[in-house]
């Protein structure tokens, strides 16, 4: 049981980096290509406050879920 345990948070905390990966190697493509955003170029600045941004956003969704079937009840 134990095992199968180590194996879901192993899988899920890989899947965690594999995104910040994915989310840090197109930020350097965007920048790098000259994206542009209303006319204004990307700054590094922004696109990690991008990241960060929906990091924050979704960590709070996650830790709200719990707390939902609890208004529901009430």
């Amino acid at each position: 049981m134990a095992g199968k345990i180590a194996l879901v948070i192993s899988f899920l905390l890989s899947l965690i980096y594999v995104t910040y990966a994915y989310a840090f190697f197109l930020g350097s493509k965007f920048k790098s290509e000259g994206f542009q955003v209303n006319g204004q170029d990307l700054s590094g600045g922004k696109i990690l406050a991008c990241i960060w941004c929906v990091l924050f956003g979704s960590m709070g969704l996650s830790f709200s879920a719990p707390l939902i079937k609890v208004v529901k009840e009430g």
